[in-house]
């Protein structure tokens, strides 16, 4: 179930491919000055602050996906060390992500353009 339109094809794209490729190291980029080499760890919904009320406008559930931090390439603001990990959600998505083999996992856009193969 997704909270937003949006999900499906942004964190939904990234969920599914770590469920089905949890071993998999996954690149993680951020425009052209930050890189990560992460590994699926799970997903959750976002907690709200405390005050928020569901009914409230302020209030935005929404799907999360968790990585584990295995190498920084170019630190950036997704990442400090000490963190642990990058959480993922459809608000701030990485601009790339592709698995070990160069493959484009993220966005569909640009899946087959790399090396002629389809992410999965």
């Amino acid at each position: 179930m997704w909270y937003h339109k949006e999900e499906k094809n942004t964190v939904g794209i990234l969920l599914e491919y770590g469920i089905a490729h949890g071993d998999e190291l996954l690149t993680l980029k951020y425009g052209e000055h930050e890189e990560y080499v992460c590994k699926f760890l799970t997903s959750y919904e976002s907690d709200n602050i405390a005050d928020v009320e569901n009914s409230g406008a302020a209030y935005n559930e929404f799907i999360v996906v968790a990585y584990s931090v295995v190498a920084t390439v170019v630190p950036g603001e997704h990442f400090a060390q000490g963190d642990g990990g990058i959480e993922v959600a459809y608000l701030d998505m990485p601009s790339m992500v592709s698995d070990s083999r160069g493959r484009i996992i993220y966005p569909r856009a640009l899946v087959g353009s790399g090396d002629g193969s389809a992410a999965g």
